[in-house]
């Protein structure tokens, strides 16, 4: 019976050091967009927010495409992979690229076709 209750003990502090409860309750509250634009960021850090509304917004782009963000983290695109998926060059995803840059690429045949804050969807003039 000590051993139970002393494993019991054992359980709720562990729970209470890696702050399990509130952890928890974040899960339950937010659904699994919420969280991921929380920790990825939608048009800063990883843009996962951005790149998640392109690929809503415009479905006829396939989703291999490239992504190039200027920030120190790695481009989201990991998160929407699609082995299957053929590439499509002719569309660009820059993240966060200040707006007096954004010349360099229009300079080089690219058109802005959707813009949020920091973040391009860019397509290359045929």
């Amino acid at each position: 019976m000590i051993k139970k209750i002393y494993f019991f003990i054992f359980i709720i502090c562990t729970i209470y050091i890696f702050d399990g409860f509130t952890n928890s309750y974040i899960i339950l509250r937010n659904n699994y967009e919420s969280r991921m634009v929380n920790n990825a960021g939608y048009c800063n850090s990883q843009g996962y927010g951005f790149v998640r509304e392109v690929i809503n917004k415009f479905p006829h782009i396939k989703k291999k495409m490239i992504v190039k963000n200027y920030a120190d983290h790695a481009p989201p695109i990991g998160y929407f992979y699609d082995l299957t998926a053929e590439s499509n060059p002719s569309y660009i995803i820059v993240l966060n690229l200040e707006k007096k840059d954004l010349v360099t690429y229009t300079s080089n045949g690219y058109a802005n076709i959707f813009s949020k804050k920091n973040c391009y969807l860019l397509k290359k003039n045929d």
